[in-house]
């Protein structure tokens, strides 16, 4: 993701007010997980900032539109993303032990939102990508995607030392 650099020299000068930044970006496919999302949309970022004194707090929102590979027919599917996270900027000057993980560090008034985004979005992309609920797969035989048709293929037989356990279901 391409850096996201906010200029916070109006907001510093205006304790308690409210600014506003919007981001229309491309989705860079290689900060995701390899070949198997995509971004099929635009990304669009929302950040509400306020001059809280010492921090600058406000809230972000992220919406975009991913693609993922079905974990268990392969077929791409669309997701729709809207995240919405908190954010807390604190100028770099003022670094007295704070944990890096809790601020967004800020210097000469400007500040990268980036990563933060970027953290986000990878946070919550889905475990479980499957297409539709229940998928039903790829025949491990003939490889038919099961969703669209049947196969004629016969279930191979269980070893049968997992009886018992098959009596427990």
């Amino acid at each position: 993701m391409r850096n996201m650099i906010i200029d916070l020299s109006w907001l510093l000068d205006h304790p308690r007010e409210i600014q506003k930044f919007h981001w229309q970006l491309e989705g860079e496919n290689s900060d995701l997980d390899g070949e198997l999302a995509r971004f099929q949309d635009q990304v669009e970022v929302d950040l509400t900032l306020t001059n809280e004194g010492k921090y600058i707090v406000g809230s972000g929102t992220i919406t975009t539109v991913l693609g993922f590979a079905c974990g268990s027919c392969l077929e791409w599917y669309s997701w729709p993303l809207r995240v919405e996270f908190p954010l807390q900027l604190c100028d770099e000057a003022q670094n007295q032990g704070l944990e890096d993980e809790d601020f967004i560090w800020y210097h000469d008034n400007q500040a990268d939102v980036s990563s933060v985004v970027l953290e986000n979005i990878i946070l919550h992309l889905p475990l479980r990508r499957v297409c539709q609920d229940p998928c039903k797969g790829l025949c491990p035989q003939c490889g038919v995607n099961r969703n669209h048709e049947d196969c004629d293929c016969q279930e191979d037989e269980t070893d049968p030392r997992w009886d018992a356990l098959k009596k427990l279901l």
